[in-house]
C-alpha cells in the first residue's frame, strides 16, 4: 500500500491511500487542497517513509529526510 501523509491531514499514513494504476508501480491520487504550501510525503506499507521525487519543493523533516512541499495556487484547488 501506499498513502500520502502531511501537513494537510495532520500526517496521517491511512487517511489518503493511493491506488496502483498501472503495473511498473505508478500509483496516483488526488487531494483537494487549498492554496498555500503543504508539506508531505509517501508512506509504503503502513511503515516506510519516502521521500516524494517530484515535489515542489523539499524542507528538513526534522529526523535526518525532506518533506516534500507542494505549492497549490490560488485557484488551483488539488494536486495529484
Amino acid at each position: 500500500s501506499v498513502a500520502v501523509a502531511g501537513s494537510f491531514n495532520d500526517w496521517s499514513t491511512d487517511m489518503h491511500l493511493m491506488r496502483q494504476v498501472h503495473e511498473d508501480g505508478l500509483w496516483q491520487i488526488t487531494i483537494p487542497l487549498e492554496p498555500g504550501e503543504h508539506l508531505f510525503m509517501y508512506v509504503v506499507d503502513g511503515k516506510h517513509w519516502v521521500r516524494p521525487p517530484l515535489a515542489d519543493d523539499y524542507v528538513p523533516d526534522g529526523f535526518g529526510n525532506d518533506n516534500g512541499v507542494v505549492v497549490v495556487e490560488e485557484g488551483g484547488a488539488s494536486a495529484s
